[in-house]
């Protein structure tokens, strides 16, 4: 078999990905696995075996010699060598959509990288038009980028250690599930949007919903199909949520993927097995209840955490990113090194933190980095206490700090007022407790109260760090000084 010209330009990075997918699964009956991609995606970016060994936790001989035994099965496949040197010359000139031996693995079409070997045979491919011939059968469906719900984020600040983990373990380590959680105002939104501008080009869809509403998981579900069906992998006759109704939809056999056991969430999944898709998810504490410890749904909306699970277990490629001020229990459990569920809890921005200061027209900057720390770093409430400062004190940090307590607005008491809300009886007795003491609190002098300041135990204190209303250090819970000052207003308590 010979190579045939492609004189479409270079592919980008996902899509030579897809085409050594199918040529290895030609050639081998197996897609290729997560070492493999890392090697592709390496060799691509001109990265060397020793850093991508490095990136894949394997050592440099391992990729060696798995990279050899890739481009032998490539060269074979191919019928002309392949070499980490070659790799986008060659696959660019490749065109697959016209040998007649090569049908079977086309008709995967729009396929992503999987790291288990046969494709799961209960998920159809997508369907191809028996009346087209050529290049206009094989034309790819065009991405979809259904951002409407994406907030407009025009400054970023910092975050470059936070980005380029966030991208290490989407494009690099197959993450399924990811929560970025944080306090309100913390930057979880301005990344995420950041995030999404510089990876959207390695996925077929990106779709950014807000669940500030609280939909029910049926009608994010609904939603959600509709962004995905406009890839139009199942052919552009299969019926969708939105075309017909849910009674329709269960006795319809025009629609490959509804059976009368399924439900409409279940529909999403063959589209996150057959394309690569990154779905955000912002504001999820909005479907978790008030009140209680953290992580635990709202009444009728249980079955997002089989959703999140199912996500987190079941072979695909795509990811669900999941923006919020706490975790669902299923993820607190999930996550690992080494599990295809990450977290990542936003702390201070840091010295970025000054050009917000900058834009808020304050002066004396030599002050900048105690204001940073004071306010913990959170781009918000650096953004709510500036603007106090110029409108009070002309911009002057200096003549802000010679008053004390810090008075915190109420903007800023708005603002901590929505998640205190969210605080179990018992949570808001611990926090009153460590807005009282002028040191940290060990789990020990925790556990061992006899005063009833300190009640549920370990669960109280598990629950307000998920929430992130506590700071641990070796063992040790302290509250932050914005918010001792803010528990204490709220009860009038003098502060120790």
């Amino acid at each position: 078999m010979h190579p045939i010209p492609l004189n479409h330009g270079a592919m980008n990075v996902q899509e030579v990905l897809n085409v050594a997918d199918r040529l290895v699964f030609a050639k081998t009956g197996k897609h290729i696995d997560t070492l493999q991609e890392a090697i592709l995606r390496g060799t691509l970016e001109g990265e060397t075996y020793g850093t991508i060994s490095h990136r894949a936790h394997c050592s440099e001989g391992h990729a060696r010699d798995v990279g050899a035994k890739l481009w032998k099965i490539l060269s074979d496949a191919l019928g002309e060598p392949v070499t980490k040197s070659n790799l986008r010359s060659t696959l660019d000139r490749f065109e697959f959509s016209h040998p007649s031996n090569l049908r079977d693995f086309v008709q995967i079409s729009k396929f992503s990288t999987c790291a288990e070997s046969p494709h799961p045979a209960e998920i159809p491919y997508p369907a191809s038009n028996p009346t087209s011939t050529g290049e206009e059968a094989m034309e790819k469906p065009k991405p979809v980028r259904d951002l409407a719900e994406m907030p407009d984020m025009a400054v970023f600040y910092g975050r470059e250690a936070e980005l380029a983990t966030l991208k290490q373990w989407i494009l690099y380590e197959r993450t399924r599930l990811l929560l970025l959680r944080g306090l309100s105002g913390i930057g979880k939104t301005a990344l995420a949007v950041q995030l999404v501008q510089q990876v959207m080009g390695e996925f077929d869809a990106v779709v950014w919903r807000s669940l500030r509403r609280s939909p029910s998981l049926e009608g994010l579900s609904d939603s959600l199909i509709r962004g995905l069906s406009r890839l139009n992998l199942f052919g552009a006759n299969t019926a969708t949520p939105t075309e017909t109704g849910a009674g329709e939809l269960a006795g319809s056999v025009s629609n490959p993927l509804y059976t009368k056991n399924s439900d409409r969430t279940s529909m999403l999944f063959p589209y996150l097995r057959q394309a690569r898709c990154l779905i955000i998810l912002d504001d999820i504490h909005c479907i978790l209840a008030e009140s209680e410890f953290a992580g635990k749904y709202r009444s009728g909306y249980e079955n997002y955490g089989v959703f999140f699970q199912q996500l987190a277990e079941l072979s695909h490629h795509s990811c669900l990113l999941l923006l919020g001020w706490e975790p669902p229990r299923e993820i607190a459990a999930l996550k690992g090194k080494n599990a295809p569920v990450r977290g990542l809890q936003l702390g201070s921005l840091g010295a970025a933190a000054q050009n917000i200061l900058r834009d808020k027209g304050l002066v004396e900057m030599e002050n900048a980095a105690a204001l940073i720390e004071a306010y913990q770093g959170n781009p918000l409430w650096l953004k709510i206490v500036a603007t106090m400062i110029q409108d009070l004190f002309d911009g002057s940090v200096a003549d802000f700090f010679r008053y004390e307590p810090r008075c915190l607005g109420e903007d800023l008491r708005a603002v901590l007022d929505r998640q205190y809300r969210r605080l179990s009886e018992a949570e808001k007795t611990v926090i009153l407790a460590l807005a009282t003491k002028s040191d940290a609190v060990s789990v020990g002098q925790f556990v061992e109260s006899k005063t009833g300041s300190f009640p549920g135990g370990f669960n109280t204190l598990q629950s307000l760090e998920r929430r992130c209303w506590i700071e641990k250090s070796r063992s040790q819970f302290s509250l932050a000084l914005v918010l001792k000052q803010y528990v204490q207003t709220r009860t009038s308590q003098p502060l120790v």
